[in-house]
């Protein structure tokens, strides 16, 4: 079994174990603490600043642009590992054109995204 805390305004705990685990963990939990669905988790990860990726992000962000830097998910002082120089690079000399950031809609009624608002796509890496 593997506990994993995660950051944000509400104490979280991630429990990675066996599946024939879960159900007698999750009865002995219960009673304890609320048992929330996917929604609720997703939406405390977006208040604590934590990106889900997928496959399409591979090779198109930076950590520095969904801030693992400021969540302690980087370390410039340990190790090499894949792409160390771009990352490096862009701590030291601070130049990140993007980065990731929350906003808050407010009111029942929203407007599109405006063009110079819109979402780009991450492109996939020239082969």
């Amino acid at each position: 079994m593997q506990l994993l805390a995660h950051p944000g305004p509400q104490p979280r705990l991630l429990i990675c174990l066996p599946e024939a685990q879960a159900a007698a963990l999750v009865a002995q939990l219960a009673a304890q603490a609320p048992l929330v669905g996917n929604a609720v988790w997703c939406l405390q990860d977006i208040q604590a600043g934590l990106a889900w990726l997928t496959p399409a992000h591979q090779d198109a962000l930076l950590p520095q642009m969904i801030n693992w830097e400021a969540l302690g998910g980087v370390s410039f002082k340990k190790g090499c590992y894949t792409g160390q120089e771009v990352v490096a690079r862009a701590h030291f000399r601070g130049q990140v054109k993007k980065r990731l950031s929350r906003a808050q809609l407010e009111g029942s009624k929203c407007r599109p995204w405006a063009p110079a608002c819109s979402m780009q796509r991450a492109r996939a890496p020239a082969r």
